[in-house]
């Protein structure tokens, strides 16, 4: 049975690390794509130095 939990935990693992590399790497696309026009973050600061 421990073996059993260790297995289920490594494959948890697995799992979870491979969601974070995808999702990384659609945010990767996502900026690849867009322009830096459409990030909120940049619009805000260029009305903050006007």
């Amino acid at each position: 049975m421990d073996v059993l939990r260790r297995i289920t935990a490594l494959l948890a693992m697995i799992g979870l690390i491979g969601l974070l590399l995808l999702l990384i790497w659609q945010v990767e696309l996502h900026h690849e794509r867009g322009s830096a026009i459409d990030e909120p973050a940049v619009v805000t600061l260029l009305y903050v130095a006007a």
